[in-house]
């Protein structure tokens, strides 16, 4: 009888609390679909108005004659209809693979620890063995390839200085005024800087044998500082070139790993990966707080923490947790995985989400044309294949098309897989960089809680920032503000007048950001615009009215260049050009280079190809990489972000202001 009772009296307490369960899920699952709903309303508006746009461009060109069709240096692919426009596009894909990846090795170097069965399964620290037929390409400390002919990447030092690069900088580049981009947020601008730690550095300058520019008199930091000149170090000496490499132009080596593999937030050295973990269930380090641990001098501990900014901490501190997470969620899934495994796939796990937010969700945010929609889209998932969850087990015709490149067949195009100078140069991006960061409240009275200027979002400052505010009040006010445009006359100030300690240099100096981008360019043989254009299968421009309609611009490039079109730096082209591919937020000269290394880092890589399936990742992986995005995973971390993320189809896109 007392059973009985017992039996009851659990049964009464149980049963509310299982409806009020079931109430909860009901609840968010409505919230869930008026969520989707609403994406979906904002997503047909934006291809509304995109598409108009689109059809007023294509209408325009269609009553040019063949004659200024001809005449112009532009491509069309983007006036297209979506079918030819996408045929268009791998065509030129596919030509700049066969016609421009070059190798900078003669004899391939080789690994000293062979490659064994683990490696089959699991990435190495350093990226080597990821290709066991070229072990070491794509590894840490090899060289950048290039884009150009080994003729075309020389570096001219007759014309290092000419035009003055800091002349350049103060004509062309320093910001009149804040020039926005309405349709981003500043993820969009932390991001790149994510992705581009994780790809390439040259690592430290050479501590001797700096060049040095005379600064004119009327120069700020000339005035400011009291300095009669800039001093531009060399960037580091490649030490193993040999007597065969002299064919090549100056080459460089990669201090982090050339893949796609997260190197920026686990590292590119076994001793500095191990320092980051706690070698408990697979889990990564963080402090109390659940920020990055900071070392004796207040650095945030990570990967890679160069050029570090208060964009970077938050990131790199969202997907450490993220990386906390997929291991949690492995450990359950799997109770007998070791702590190394649980480690070693929920950073390739990791690594493949950035590596989809960054091909379907970055990219059509910066660059929100239709066609190009489509074809990032396609790129990761295929046309048919939505949800990435259905591959057939034979070949078909044009697969990687139908299904995707993730999961397809590795594709190296007879080409070493490396980086190049010429991607390293078309991610130069400090426009982006806004003026100043105000924190604002996502909830309370007072709105506004701090404003900052660029200079104190770096290095330390950095982590102070992390620790004086709330981790969603940062990210919601990065979701609100807006990145600067990619065009001339938008670099911060701030970025022309930086104090930075030099190398080997026991004091600090002033760099001009934009200065060092021109000269960095040069000095790395990278050809001017106009050859540039030439070696990969584009147009030249006759003259300067070409880049823009706007007289008083081509003025002052004529004066600046002493009206030599081919003297025209890879920059200063490229944030010069003003007819564009329709919404987007670069030019075509460096969208070229985006069309086929966007590409060749997922077809070269075997963890993104015929690794990547449920036997290297575990289906749960696969899972997890298929089932989220940028949005998921704010939410996972910061679900009390559901009100400004609510009907936002792209986290990258302003958010919604929160009252």
């Amino acid at each position: 009888m007392k059973r009985l009772i017992a039996a009851v009296l659990i049964t009464q307490m149980t049963l509310p609390l299982a409806y009020s369960q079931r109430q909860k899920t009901a609840n968010r699952s409505m919230i869930d679909r008026e969520d989707r709903r609403e994406e979906r309303r904002r997503v047909r508006q934006e291809v509304r108005a995109a598409k108009q746009r689109e059809r007023i461009e294509k209408r325009v060109y269609r009553s040019w004659t063949k004659e200024e069709k001809e005449r112009s240096p532009w491509t069309d692919w983007y006036r297209k209809r979506l079918v030819p426009a996408l045929l268009q596009l791998s065509k030129m894909r596919k030509d700049l693979f066969n016609n421009n990846l070059f190798d900078n090795y003669v004899t391939r170097p080789q690994t000293d620890r062979p490659c064994t069965e683990e490696d089959q399964y699991n990435r190495r620290i350093d990226g080597s063995c990821n290709d066991f037929e070229d072990t070491m390409a794509g590894a840490v400390w090899t060289r950048m390839a290039r884009n150009v002919k080994p003729e075309a990447a020389q570096m001219d030092e007759e014309n290092l200085f000419y035009p003055d690069p800091r002349k350049i900088s103060r004509e062309l580049l320093t910001r009149d005024e804040f020039k926005p981009v309405p349709f981003l947020n500043l993820f969009a601008v932390s991001w790149i800087q994510f992705m581009t730690h994780d790809w390439f550095s040259h690592g430290e300058n050479e501590a001797d044998g700096a060049y040095e520019l005379v600064l004119e008199k009327d120069d700020p930091i000339r005035q400011s500082t009291k300095a009669d000149y800039l001093i531009f170090q060399r960037s580091r000496v490649d030490e193993t070139r040999t007597a065969e490499d002299e064919k090549f132009g100056p080459t460089f080596l990669n201090e982090n790993t050339h893949w796609w593999d997260g190197s920026q937030l686990y590292a590119s050295d076994v001793k500095t990966a191990k320092s980051l973990r706690t070698f408990k269930d697979g889990q990564m380090r963080v402090n109390e707080k659940g920020l990055l641990p900071q070392n004796m001098f207040g650095v945030e501990e990570t990967g890679f923490n160069r050029n570090w900014w208060l964009g970077l901490s938050v990131l790199h501190t969202l997907f450490v947790k993220e990386h906390n997470a997929i291991a949690k969620h492995l450990k359950e899934q799997y109770p007998k995985m070791t702590d190394e495994q649980l480690y070693n796939k929920a950073r390739m796990i990791n690594a493949a989400l950035m590596t989809k937010i960054h091909t379907i969700e970055w990219t059509p945010a910066i660059i929100p044309n239709t066609n190009l929609y489509i074809a990032m889209n396609a790129n990761w998932r295929g046309l048919i294949n939505p949800t990435h969850k259905f591959r057939p087990g034979f070949q078909v015709f044009n697969s990687e098309v139908l299904f995707g490149l993730a999961g397809g067949k590795t594709n190296t195009y007879d080409a070493p897989f490396h980086l190049t100078e010429e991607f390293t140069s078309v991610y130069r991006m400090h426009s982006l960089l806004p003026d100043d960061f105000k924190v604002i409240a996502y909830k309370g009275e007072n709105k506004q809680k701090a404003e900052y200027d660029l200079m104190d979002l770096r290095d330390v400052k950095a982590g102070k920032i992390m620790n004086t505010h709330e981790q969603a009040d940062l990210m919601y006010s990065f979701g609100l503000q807006h990145p600067g445009a990619l065009v001339l006359n938008n670099i911060p100030k701030s970025m022309q007048n930086v104090e930075v300690p030099f190398s080997g240099i026991m004091e600090k100096g002033i760099i001009d950001i934009g200065a060092m981008d021109i000269f960095r360019d040069r000095e790395r043989g990278v050809p001017r615009y106009n050859e540039f254009r030439r070696q990969l299968g584009l147009k030249p421009l006759k003259d300067f009215d070409q880049f823009s309609p706007d007289k008083e611009k081509v003025k002052k490039l004529r004066e600046v260049y002493d009206n030599d079109i081919e003297m025209v730096d890879l920059l200063v082209g490229s944030l010069a050009e003003e007819y564009r591919p329709t919404n987007f937020g670069f030019g075509e000269t460096a969208f070229q280079v985006f069309i086929a290394l966007a590409s060749r880092r997922i077809m070269a890589d075997r963890f993104y190809t015929t690794s990547f399936n449920a036997e290297t990742y575990t289906q749960a992986g696969i899972d997890w990489v298929n089932d989220n995005n940028f949005k998921t995973l704010l939410l996972r971390h910061h679900p009390e972000l559901k009100d400004a993320l609510f009907g936002v189809k792209n986290a990258f896109n302003p958010w919604n202001e929160v009252q």
